[in-house]
């Protein structure tokens, strides 16, 4: 009896590392044979090679000297656990820190998740390379399908499709260009709650979102379709034309309803219908929505835009604890509009300190209102089209807004990250001759030589 309970103590001891700290496999296209994946000498050579990982495995694949590819169908990655992920990462080692490129190769996805059946939970994609996104993942219309999963994350990622998370939560998008080929109708379908709503639950940040649009006014691929329980902050959603789009879907950066999402820090750009568009279907509620030190331009007019719409569709519904504060909207349409289209009710919901400089009026039915501007009249931009920090010009916005505890309570900061002064000043960014950019920010500006490729 003694020699089996220590037989069973050495087991439970060489275990327990393992699962805390994982083991390190490698993958390296270049090599003749597969091998076990614990060396790069035995490296697997495939995906499909991949095997027996459990939680808090990483997965080293090689990038080469320039670059490699892994032409590759379906992967039914193991599944990590909360804390203790899987993680797939491209190479930093020198001579194997190139760009690795994942390409289709059958299958009608890359990922594919599947919490009955135990595959891709809590598993993160990392390309990482000093900063530069060495992971690019190509040539599936819907490169992940995740539906109802939790814990994935994407970071220093290109992901040229859709990534589809209906009801899919603890998501995490860190780093990624999302380039969607022209008529996918949106980049990220569906990030959801799980069981208990919060801010938190899910993160898209530092990511660029590339949509295309065309054809007639206002048509155009969505960017979210679907944004939950979320915080969205320091992204760049951008229209790109595209002379040969002929689908029928109307362009939104963010369409979503439900609740609890903030939306901060971010540049909207050419988007045609509306950058963000929270919508309420079968008298659905929207609730706990901020977003505030966001910039929307819109050089590329079309019918119908509206920086932040909000609203009922087909029946009354509730919106409820919503501030929209602190936004820069320069050119468009119209600019904030709440509870314009079928009517509801709006309760508890703030919208002060916005900047609507040649965007058209603000409607937001008995949502409170506080200092915003919709002339041009003492506005002043470094440059009106591409950099929008206020100038000694802009009397009327220095100094001009209020920082009640509603806002307060929430953020205290500018776009940049600066913090606001006693008297705060309308619009995303605080004037202040003293005032630097944080290391390594730069002010948004349009993109140039944008050129649509179909796939």
């Amino acid at each position: 009896m003694r020699l089996i309970h220590l037989s069973l103590l050495i087991a439970a001891a060489l275990v327990v590392p393992r699962l805390a700290l994982g083991a390190t496999y490698y993958v390296d296209a270049s090599i003749g044979t597969s091998g076990n994946g614990t060396s790069w000498a035995s490296a697997w050579k495939t995906f499909s090679n991949i095997k027996g990982l459990r939680a808090g495995d990483i997965v080293h694949i090689s990038g080469g000297s320039s670059g490699q590819t892994y032409n590759t169908g379906e992967f039914l990655s193991a599944s990590g656990s909360s804390g203790n992920p899987i993680t797939y990462k491209v190479s930093t080692e020198a001579g194997r820190n190139g760009v690795v490129t994942i390409n289709a190769a059958g299958g009608s996805q890359f990922i594919y998740a599947n919490p009955p059946q135990g595959y891709g939970q809590w598993i993160t994609f990392d390309g990482n390379v000093n900063g530069a996104r060495n992971l690019v993942i190509q040539g599936w219309r819907t490169p992940l399908y995740a539906d109802g999963s939790q814990g994935i994350t994407f970071r220093y990622v290109t992901v040229k499709g859709t990534l589809r998370f209906n009801r899919a939560y603890n998501i995490e998008l860190d780093h990624v260009f999302l380039d969607l080929p022209s008529g996918s109708d949106r980049a990220v379908i569906g990030i959801g709650c799980g069981g208990t709503a919060s801010y938190t639950t899910n993160s898209v940040h530092d990511s660029i979102v590339q949509i295309r649009w065309g054809g007639q006014s206002g048509f155009g691929d969505d960017g979210f379709g679907g944004l939950n329980c979320a915080t969205f902050y320091n992204n760049q959603i951008l229209g790109v034309h595209d002379p040969n789009y002929n689908y029928n879907q109307h362009q939104d950066g963010i369409q979503t309803g439900g609740r609890y999402v903030k939306i901060y820090n971010n540049y909207f750009y050419n988007l045609q219908n509306y950058p963000i568009y929270l919508e309420a279907l079968g008298g659905e509620t929207l609730s706990q929505y901020r977003i505030y030190n966001n910039v929307f331009y819109a050089p590329s007019v079309s019918q119908g835009y509206q920086a932040v719409s909000i609203g009922c569709t087909g029946q009354a519904c509730l919106q409820d604890d919503i501030i929209v504060a602190n936004n820069t909207i320069v050119s468009g349409a119209n600019c904030v509009w709440i509870n314009q289209g079928y009517p509801g009710s709006v309760s508890n919901s703030y919208v002060a300190n916005n900047i609507c400089y040649n965007a058209g009026a603000i409607r937001v039915s008995t949502a409170a209102q506080y200092n915003n501007t919709t002339s041009t009249s003492g506005i002043a931009f470094v440059n009106a089209t591409s950099d929008w920090h206020l100038t000694s010009g802009a009397t009327a916005a220095i100094g001009q807004g209020v920082n009640s505890p509603f806002l307060t309570s929430v953020y205290t900061t500018d776009k940049d990250g600066n913090t606001r002064a006693d008297k705060w000043d309308i619009g995303a960014y605080e004037y202040g001759s003293g005032v630097t950019l944080p290391s390594g920010v730069t002010p948004p500006s349009p993109p140039t030589n944008l050129n649509a490729v179909s796939d």
